[in-house]
């Protein structure tokens, strides 16, 4: 009997520990929290303060990969901007000295803006600013600062067109950059093994102007270099050895008094646009101007995004046309959609009455969310998709007369088979991210997703270029 009490006794306990427990359990999860796939984080605090940052930590929740800051200089949390951050820290700049701020975090899908779980609970922490220091006594003159960069807003006025409206073919090219040879294996080949394909590609295309993206600038990867110290000097050479006459419209690769390194960079413009660069055929067009913008939107801790721009004048007629070149941000959507729109302002200053072609790579295809605002945008301030594409349509009637491959899509991450990245229907638009706008009043010719395959096998042939396609369209310029 003794014994029977004693385990009863223990059991009655057990039950209770495991009832507590789980009564704690269930206390963590507050209604909020139940309808995502997160529990808010927990212990939001600010570790380090200056006069114009709050440096952020709080417990990191498993499994989530990405965090949302909102932080607010009022409880009511009006006018909140927001920070994006991939680890359990997060740092607010910009701020005003001496200035109380309200601050709270949630847990969001990467590259996407849908939340996976609530802010933290509505009591938000805060802290202040530090004040402002007196400033210490001068010892001795400093240098001037550097002067900001201005980029270009104004183009030259254009020319009048002498000999009639003529055929220019402008393409967008994502090269993968040099950088990435050392990941290259299997039909990831490096890029002296693909660079014969580009080659081919730009020459077999005959391409007047084509915007190139990841052509890395940076003059660290010379040693797996032929024909230049950066991969988009590289190209050069290599097509001129093949018999083609191109060039790139600047040779720049930062804006920086010492042009060819960013480190210890003093600001100086130079039009330089990072991998961001715009090659053309010197005998038929010729480059009348050129620059670049660095967007103001940049994600924190990545590469910075341009845009660069060219004036060109076609050689047999003397027709106008300003080409922009863009590869928008590829982390942070809300980061890409203030790029496009940055994008949207500058061509509409530098086209001064031109037409206009606006290519690249802009990590958005017709189903990206944001696109149901942008595509439209495109069009209404006068320079629409050639292929007229509309957001969640496949089946758009493009503005392009004759269509090449329409139905693969731009991005095909190295695959050697065309049925992965491609509709099943070829009546379709692929699924693209790479694209090709004009001025509504052009007449587009021809479009044209480029890759090299067997019809019946539906299989890449020779060495895949890129893990985009190049994109090409044939445009009547007046």
């Amino acid at each position: 009997m003794t014994t029977d009490r004693h385990t009863s006794s223990t059991a009655v306990r057990l039950l209770l520990a495991c009832a507590l427990v789980l009564t704690a359990s269930m206390a963590m999860v507050t209604p909020a929290d139940a309808a995502y796939r997160f529990v808010a984080p927990a212990t939001l605090r600010a570790a380090t303060v200056t006069t114009s940052s709050l440096s952020l930590r709080w417990a990191a929740r498993r499994g989530a990969k990405a965090y949302q800051v909102q932080y607010a200089a009022s409880s009511s949390m009006r006018g909140a901007k927001y920070v994006r951050t991939t680890k359990p820290v997060g740092v607010l700049r910009s701020l005003e000295p001496a200035t109380r701020y309200w601050f709270r975090v949630r847990v969001m899908k990467p590259g996407d803006r849908t939340a996976l779980s609530a802010f933290t609970k509505k009591a938000y922490p805060s802290a202040r600013t530090a004040a402002p220091t007196a400033a210490p006594p001068v010892v001795a003159t400093p240098p001037p600062p550097a002067a900001p960069i201005v980029w270009p807003t104004t183009t030259p006025v254009p020319a009048a067109s002498t000999g009639g409206p003529a055929d220019v073919r402008v393409a967008s090219f994502n090269l993968f950059g040099v950088n990435n040879d050392a990941s290259a294996a299997g039909e990831q080949r490096t890029w002296r093994a693909r660079r014969p394909a580009v080659v081919s590609q730009v020459l077999g295309q005959q391409a007047d102007v084509v915007g190139l993206q990841e052509a890395s600038q940076s003059t660290t990867y010379a040693a797996d270099l032929d024909y230049g110290s950066t991969q988009y000097d590289d190209l050069v050479g290599a097509l001129g050895a093949a018999g083609g006459h191109y060039a790139v419209t600047n040779q720049a690769s930062y804006n920086c008094q010492k042009a060819t390194s960013s480190t210890s960079c003093v600001p100086l413009y130079r039009g330089a646009s990072n991998s961001t660069r715009i090659l053309y055929d010197t005998d038929t067009v010729e480059l009348l101007a050129q620059g670049s913008m660095r967007y103001q939107a940049q994600a924190v801790a990545k590469i910075d995004r341009y845009l660069a721009w060219g004036v060109f004048r076609v050689r047999a007629t003397g027709g106008e046309f300003l080409f922009a070149d863009t590869h928008l941000d590829s982390y942070d959507v809300d980061v890409r959609v203030a790029q496009w729109r940055e994008l949207i302002a500058r061509v509409n200053l530098l086209e001064n009455g031109r037409p206009v072609v606006v290519v690249g790579d802009f990590n958005t295809t017709k189903f990206s969310s944001w696109a149901a605002d942008l595509l439209p945008r495109m069009t209404s301030e006068g320079y629409g998709d050639v292929l007229s594409q509309q957001y969640a349509n496949a089946r758009a009637t493009p503005r392009a007369r004759s269509l090449v491959n329409p139905w693969i899509s731009s991005s095909n991450h190295f695959d050697r088979d065309v049925q992965k990245f491609s509709w099943d229907r070829h009546d379709t638009i692929g699924n693209n991210i790479d694209w090709v706008f004009a001025s509504n009043a052009l007449t587009v010719k021809e479009w044209e997703t480029v890759v090299d395959y067997d019809a019946q096998s539906l299989r890449v042939t020779g060495v895949i270029p890129s893990d985009h396609c190049m994109v090409r369209a044939t445009l009547v310029i007046p």
